[in-house]
Parts: structure tokens; C-alpha cells; sequence
């Protein structure tokens, strides 16, 4: 009986040994970029429907190279503070650290009033005006879906998507 109590209590010290000396795997997992949603849109008509509500930042993707030869990513995690938008009817709230920075108002306008090319009418841009004067303040590419809204950063009017920020929506 006390020999079988050790060689259980043995069988049992062994075990617990082997599970808790388990190494963990530490090793940084690389970064997974944000895979928003498959029915992004540039529609003005969509955007004004999606786009009232709050918008938190989750992902810059920025090109490195001329021509890019890959991409660094910048998040939450990388920077340690976050920037959001709340669109409320035509007024726009920028926010950092979740306090309001800018109150503006915005509209939309075809990529083309800077271009003059006909083709770029059907990109759209979100326009931000100052709230005091309404004189022009900044203005984005866009494309966006129900949850998630993308600013397209460097544009350069080629039409060439490179970098950008993506929010996701906030219910």
C-alpha cells in the first residue's frame, strides 16, 4: 500500500513537472493587417448614410520605397494613443486620447476639382471646413462600408492606392 501511495505520488510529481516546466513560445507573432470588409464603396450617397457616428482609428498602412516594396504598420499598439471621428449631421468632431481636438464642418466633392480630369468624377473626397469661416481646411479619398471607413493618405492623384488609414465604426 505505501508503496504504491509513493509510486502514485511519484507519477503524480512527475506529471506536474512536465506541465508547468512547458516552455511558452515568446516568440512576436508578425503584425496581421486589418482585413475591413469586402463591399467597400466610394458612393457619396452610401457615405452619407454610414458615415454619421463615431469612427475610431485602427491601422495605418504606409508604403516604404519608391516603388513600394512593402509596408510598415502603425496601430493603437505601435503608438500608444488613439484618434477617432464623430460625424454628426454636417458637423465633424476629430478626437485624440478620446477628447475632442477640431470641430468642423464637412461635405463631399469629386476628386476632380483638383485635377480637371473627368475620370477622377467618380472619385469622391470628404471635405473639411473650418467651423468659424467655412474656409477649406482638409479634405480625404475615401471608401467605405458599414463598419468600416478608409482615408486614403498620399494619394497623389494617380489613382494608385498605396497608403492609408483605416477607422472602424463604433456602435
Amino acid at each position: 500500500m505505501k508503496t504504491t501511495s509513493l509510486i502514485a505520488g511519484m507519477l503524480i510529481a512527475i506529471v506536474f513537472f512536465f506541465t508547468e516546466c512547458k516552455k511558452s513560445d515568446t516568440t512576436p507573432q508578425p503584425y496581421q493587417p486589418i482585413v475591413p470588409c469586402s463591399n467597400f464603396t466610394r458612393n457619396i450617397d452610401s457615405a452619407k448614410k454610414w458615415l454619421t457616428g463615431k469612427w475610431d482609428w485602427v491601422e495605418t498602412k504606409l508604403s516604404v520605397g519608391n516603388p513600394p516594396n512593402g509596408f510598415i504598420y502603425k496601430t493603437l499598439q505601435t503608438e500608444g494613443y488613439t484618434i477617432g471621428y464623430i460625424f454628426r449631421n454636417d458637423t465633424c468632431f476629430n478626437t485624440a486620447r478620446g477628447i475632442i481636438q477640431d470641430t468642423m464642418k464637412f461635405g463631399f466633392r469629386p476628386l476632380s476639382f483638383y485635377t480637371n480630369k473627368p475620370a477622377d468624377d467618380t472619385i469622391p473626397m470628404i471635405v473639411f471646413y473650418d467651423i468659424n469661416n467655412g474656409s477649406w481646411f482638409n479634405d480625404q479619398v475615401y471608401r467605405i462600408c458599414p463598419s468600416f471607413l478608409e482615408w486614403q493618405l498620399n494619394y497623389a492623384y494617380t489613382g494608385i492606392e498605396k497608403d492609408k488609414m483605416t477607422f472602424k465604426k463604433i456602435p
